[in-house]
């Protein structure tokens, strides 16, 4: 049955992943990452469980997690409803990049822009404006974001160009 194909799917995948050596790792990421995006996978957008939602779950699981870029993780959550497990490895890769920051600001935008399409689609404004903050380097801008969050849109107007 297809629950019992996924249930065993997230449950063996992750326990593989972890006898891999680094250096498989790496060379299975981009194909893994490859195989969540492909078009075949659009049959099963309507099936649950579906192949993506698996996928993502025992994605999830792994430690250590698999590189799998922020725009195919944003895509696989929107059209394959895998929102929440999406969300937590996005959430997970943003966290490793604030605490191990290794200079690549870039991904750290398409994260932050995956994280907020996400949330803003499933009506999550305040966790988005939440991860706006968090990402502010200037006060006056936290405080104007805060504003925006309550719906004070003249103030925060002063706030940032004053």
């Amino acid at each position: 049955s297809n629950v019992l194909a996924h249930s065993m799917w997230v449950e063996v995948f992750p326990s593989t992943w972890e006898t891999l050596s680094p250096d498989e790792h790496n060379h299975l990421s981009k194909p893994l990452a490859m195989l969540i995006a492909r078009d075949c996978n659009k049959f099963q957008d309507l099936r649950r469980p579906n192949v993506v939602q698996g996928l993502l779950e025992a994605v999830h699981r792994c430690k250590p997690p698999p590189a799998i870029q922020a725009p195919i993780l944003k895509f696989a959550g929107r059209t394959f409803n895998a929102w929440h497990s999406a969300l937590s490895i996005l959430e997970d890769q943003m966290n490793h990049l604030s605490n191990y920051s290794d200079g690549s600001e870039h991904k750290g935008e398409e994260i932050i822009d995956a994280l907020t399409d996400l949330y803003k689609r499933l009506g999550e404004q305040d966790v988005m404006y939440g991860l706006w903050s968090r990402q502010c380097k200037e006060p006056q801008t936290k405080v104007a974001i805060s504003y925006l969050q309550y719906g004070y849109w003249s103030k925060a107007q002063d706030t940032l160009f004053n």
